[in-house]
C-alpha cells in the first residue's frame, strides 16, 4: 500500500517537471530560433538602420537568452565591413507588469569577443551616437520600457577612426576587458583595460550623449 502511494507521489511530481521540460525544449527548438530570432533581427535592423544577422538564438532558465554569432554590418550583409560583431551576447530579463507601461529590465549584458568600429565624424559626433538618441525617443512613446543597466565584455577589439578636423588617424585597441555603465539618456561610462600597439592601457571615460563630448578620459 505504501509503495503505491509513494509511486503516485513520485509520478505526481514528475509529470509537471516533464511537461515543463518539454515546453522549454519546444520553445528552444521552434519559437525562439525561428520566430523570435526573426523578430529580434528585424528590430535591431530598424534600430541600427543597418543589416543585422544572428547565427543562432537559444534560451535557458539559468542563463537567459544567448545570441550567437551576431553581426551588424556597415554596408551590405555578408561583407567584411562591420559596425559591430560578437561571438556571443547573453542576458537575462526581469519583467515587471504595470497598468501604465510594462517594464523589461536587463541587469547586465555579457558580450564575448566583441568588435566595434568607433568613428568620430567631421562634425565631432560619433557614429554610434544616433542609436542612443533614438533609443531615448522610442522609450518615451513605447508601451514597453526596456532598461539596460550595464554591459560587460571580454577579449574585445575596437577599431577607432578619427576624421574630426581632418585628423585622419586610426588606432586599434585589442584584448579589451571591462564594463560599460549606462545612465541613459544622460551618459555612458566606460571602464576597461586593453592593449594599444601591444602596450597595456587602462581606459576610464564618461561620454555625455546630449553634448556629444567625452567628459573625462584616462589612458
Amino acid at each position: 500500500r505504501w509503495k503505491k502511494i509513494y509511486y503516485k507521489i513520485i509520478l505526481f511530481l514528475l509529470i509537471p517537471i516533464l511537461l515543463f521540460y518539454s515546453a522549454i525544449q519546444y520553445v528552444n527548438r521552434t519559437l525562439i530560433p525561428v520566430k523570435l530570432k526573426a523578430q529580434i533581427v528585424k528590430a535591431l535592423s530598424e534600430y541600427t538602420e543597418r543589416p543585422v544577422a544572428i547565427e543562432r538564438l537559444n534560451f535557458s532558465i539559468a542563463k537567459g537568452f544567448a545570441l550567437n554569432g551576431i553581426s551588424v554590418y556597415e554596408g551590405a550583409e555578408g561583407t567584411d565591413k562591420f559596425l559591430f560583431k560578437a561571438d556571443r551576447v547573453s542576458f537575462g530579463i526581469i519583467f515587471i507588469p504595470s497598468f501604465r507601461k510594462q517594464r523589461l529590465i536587463i541587469p547586465r549584458i555579457n558580450i564575448e569577443k566583441p568588435y566595434l568600429h568607433l568613428k568620430r565624424l567631421e562634425d565631432g559626433a560619433w557614429n554610434i551616437s544616433p542609436m542612443f538618441e533614438k533609443g531615448t525617443q522610442e522609450k518615451k512613446s513605447s508601451l514597453f520600457s526596456v532598461s539596460v543597466n550595464g554591459l560587460s565584455f571580454n577579449a574585445g577589439e575596437v577599431f577607432f577612426e578619427d576624421i574630426y578636423l581632418n585628423r585622419g588617424s586610426q588606432r586599434t585597441i585589442k584584448e579589451l576587458k571591462g564594463t560599460v555603465g549606462l545612465a541613459l539618456p544622460e551618459s555612458v561610462k566606460l571602464s576597461c583595460a586593453g592593449k594599444i600597439d601591444d602596450m597595456p592601457a587602462n581606459i576610464i571615460s564618461r561620454y555625455n550623449i546630449k553634448s556629444q563630448k567625452v567628459l573625462r578620459e584616462l589612458v
